[in-house]
């Protein structure tokens, strides 16, 4: 009927009362791959329901007997059952007992008048259109399993907490780290790591799109920044990491990148910006903030890239403190103003 969909051994749960009008129809429907089983009075309840696990329920609509009516709000109450589609079948309902069926969730309310094939072409729409729906389900869930098993492969090539531990008493500094991405995978990123023993490094960056795509090449980051790191000349390292990306990268995505390299005993920082967010230092004396910020391209997009350093002094007790696009832009509920312009103030 539809592409990749089958009513091979599709199984119609009937009401009981229905039999006289489904009996003669019975070896048709079979030819058709459809099966019938019918469900007694004292049968009709959702655990019920639920075990035989039909494909298309179908319920004997009267104007007196207000119970089918009720068993099919029942059904879409269950978690279960919900999407199951029911269709009403009928002789004497009047309307107000029809529109009644339909606000219970029922798909169709047919009359027992009604022709064989149309009944049977009415029939399996329904029941190709729940049984698409279920393997959408199921499709979803294995994505869904998917990205939160990747989730936790870009989990864990952050740095861990004991990491965070040995770079702190390596280095003589205080650490803190918070990654959540907005969405279930993301193309943020960041790292800290060791250069040599008076030095740290660590960047923060972002690759343009979102999703899976973004998430992926946070993979391919960290694969190259431990295989190509050469801290001798952070200039070519990134020259050639912007060449890499711009290989790998598809047309107009890009990377921006902010980097820097920490000597706590000599109080050196060096930050390379490519087109990444600022970098914010707080006096540990006085509690200024200083914004620093070189708008030089992302990685990936120019043949020939602009690379610059940006060299500062740091006392004892200042703050070094980057944040994601994402954080500096969003508002507070009550203030309206950015997190940037939070921080400035």
């Amino acid at each position: 009927m539809w592409s990749g969909i089958t009513l091979q051994d599709a199984l119609i749960l009937a009401d009981s009362d229905l039999r006289d009008f489904l009996d003669p129809l019975l070896d048709t429907l079979l030819s058709h791959g459809l099966r019938v089983a019918f469900l007694g009075r004292e049968e009709r309840s959702p655990q019920i329901i639920q075990r035989v696990g039909p494909d298309l329920l179908l319920l004997n609509l009267n104007g007196t007997d207000s119970q089918a009516v009720n068993l099919c709000r029942e059904l879409k109450r269950s978690h279960a059952l919900h999407d199951l589609p029911v269709i009403f079948i009928t002789h004497r309902a009047d309307l107000h007992t029809r529109i009644q069926a339909i606000r219970s969730g029922a798909v169709d309310v047919l009359s027992r008048e009604l022709v064989a094939p149309e009944l049977i072409a009415r029939m399996e729409a329904q029941i190709a259109i729940y049984r698409l729906h279920q393997r959408l389900l199921e499709e979803l869930e294995a994505r869904r399993r998917d990205l939160e098993q990747a989730r936790e492969v870009q989990l864990a090539v952050i740095p861990r907490p004991d990491q965070l531990v040995e770079l702190q008493q390596t280095y003589g500094v205080e650490l803190s780290c918070y990654y959540h991405p907005s969405e279930q995978l993301g193309g943020d990123f960041f790292d800290l790591f060791a250069i040599d023993r008076d030095t740290m490094g660590g960047f923060l960056a972002d690759f343009s799109g979102h999703g899976v795509q973004a998430a992926l090449h946070t993979f391919s980051l960290k694969t190259f920044w431990y295989r190509e790191q050469n801290w001798t000349n952070p200039e070519h390292l990134l020259r050639e990491l912007n060449e890499f990306y711009r290989e790998l990268l598809p047309a107009e995505h890009f990377l921006t990148l902010t980097l820097f390299s920490l000597s706590p005993r000599r109080r050196r920082l060096s930050v390379w910006f490519q087109g990444g967010p600022p970098l914010f230092l707080i006096s540990g004396r006085s509690g200024e903030v200083r914004e620093y910020h070189i708008p030089n391209t992302p990685l990936g997009l120019a043949e020939r890239l602009e690379v610059e350093e940006l060299r500062l002094e740091m006392e004892v007790g200042d703050t070094l403190l980057l944040l994601s696009d994402g954080i500096l832009d969003s508002r507070g509920r009550e203030e309206g103003i950015t997190f940037h312009e939070r921080i400035l103030e």
